[in-house]
């Protein structure tokens, strides 16, 4: 298929408590391709298991997902099957995002067709998407495992450790894949087997305390598989292992994406795995993505302050110093609308405007020959990512050709367009907010208020 797999737009998810309301996610934006790994990167408390929670459907009270988000899943023969079963709740677009056919513009609909034909249980889609956050429980439960499947953090307590590893994964088999008995078991083994467990039949009698670390978050990786899914969410699954199984379960999922036609929204807070595993990057920070762009022109041209900050912090790319430089202070807790730019407390480029005018996101694409800004906040330094990755540079290049717009760099900050004079970039920033591209504060406090029946 061409275009995104998923595709997340807009999405805010908040935390309502008496005291305060915490904009966990607050307006992010960004879509998935087929085969593709995005990785999404921050400070812890930037929002971004939150994010990969939001995609499931597994936001707990206090906690809302805003039903003016939307997350779309792209997969045709879903599509299809879930339009078939709901065809009161479908709509039908062109190629503009106009009604294609009469009453298609229902305000309940969740399933939007862009290419297809036929109705009823006759209908068939070469291109559409379904809108979690609009659609019943029962279609996101539906989702979750088979279409969309997460990789937790923490390997042992994603495991239930009453059951064998062989029971937890028999169970999934029989709910999602209706397999029973020695077919069940026969699965379960090679479901191991994927994910490099030696001698399989004799693990799947085994505890999850009698796995070594490396092992338990293999075995929560075989138990993501085993509904076959088309996109893994992975929240740092490599956060709590030493850098040789890191090493080992990174060179997993790789291979997993290979031979399962994977994408995967890769979380973590350590750019060095980014740089070795995925080809696009979205960085947040306190609850917005602040920069988008692939992993090539992340590491080699840098826009946002953050970004510069981040990658400043990795051993090997600010050079020989005997301390490395720090971001000072710490990831605020967004609880009020988006009015000012959340990091300029912390930016050692901040200025005035940066306290009262909010940035979207704009352009940050170098001018022909432009040697761009390199992870020490100055020109010319390319040749640092390859050194440091491997070679990931080359791969990200390749992923750049196959994802189109996926990989193209915008900044959310003041200091962009860099080309245009002050002025010229607030008024810029200021027409995107004004358009619409930020949610509305006062639409976003009414929200806060009160649920609707679209909050999931």
């Amino acid at each position: 298929m061409t275009g995104p797999l998923l595709e997340v737009e807009n999405l805010r998810t908040t935390f309502v408590t008496d005291q305060e309301t915490i904009r966990a996610v607050d307006g992010v934006s960004f879509s998935v391709a087929p085969r593709h790994t995005l990785g999404l990167v921050g400070e812890s408390g930037s929002g971004k298991s939150v994010t990969a929670r939001s995609i499931l459907g597994l936001i707990d009270d206090p906690g809302r997902i805003h039903p003016d988000s939307a997350i779309r899943y792209h997969r045709p023969a879903f599509v299809q099957r879930i339009a078939r079963e709901y065809p009161d709740r479908v709509r039908w677009v062109d190629g503009d995002g106009d009604a294609d056919r009469d009453g298609s513009h229902d305000g309940n609909a969740f399933v939007t067709i862009e290419a297809g034909d036929g109705e009823g249980t006759s209908l068939t889609v070469d291109r559409g998407s379904v809108d979690l956050v609009a659609a019943p429980e029962n279609v996101v439960q539906s989702v979750r495992g088979g279409e969309i499947a997460m990789v937790f953090q923490d390997a042992l307590g994603s495991l239930n450790p009453v059951y064998t590893v062989g029971n937890q994964l028999r169970e999934l088999l029989g709910i999602h894949r209706g397999l029973r008995g020695g077919a069940a078991t026969e699965a379960a083994a090679e479901l191991l087997e994927s994910v490099g467990i030696p001698d399989p039949k004799r693990r799947l009698k085994e505890y999850p305390h009698q796995f070594s670390g490396g092992m338990q978050q293999r075995a929560t990786i075989a138990l993501a598989l085993a509904c076959d899914p088309s996109v893994l969410l992975c929240d740092e699954p490599t956060t709590a292992l030493d850098v040789t199984i890191q090493a080992q379960i990174l060179e997993l999922l790789a291979r997993l994406q290979r031979e399962r036609d994977l994408s995967i929204v890769f979380i973590t807070h350590d750019m060095g795995v980014i740089a070795q595993i995925a080809d696009s990057v979205a960085v947040m920070y306190a609850g917005e993505v602040v920069e988008r762009a692939s992993v090539g022109r992340l590491f080699d041209h840098p826009k946002h302050p953050y970004t510069q900050g981040l990658l400043r912090s990795i051993p090997g790319l600010t050079g020989e110093v005997d301390r490395l430089p720090t971001i000072e202070g710490s990831v605020p807790t967004p609880n009020e609308p988006p009015t000012d730019c959340r990091y300029a407390p912390r930016c050692p480029k901040a200025f005035d405007e940066c306290k009262m005018i909010h940035p979207e996101h704009v352009p940050a694409e170098e001018p022909a020959g432009s040697e761009g800004t390199g992870a020490d906040g100055t020109d010319g330094t390319e040749g640092t990512h390859v050194d440091e990755t491997d070679g990931t540079a080359e791969r990200s290049e390749d992923a750049a050709e196959r994802t189109g717009d996926a990989a193209e760099h915008t900044v959310a900050c003041l200091l962009y367009p860099d080309a245009e004079p002050l002025e010229e970039r607030l008024r810029t920033h200021r027409q995107r907010g004004d358009l619409g591209t930020a949610p509305d504060a006062a639409g976003a406090d009414a929200a806060d208020g009160d649920a609707t029946e679209g909050e999931r």
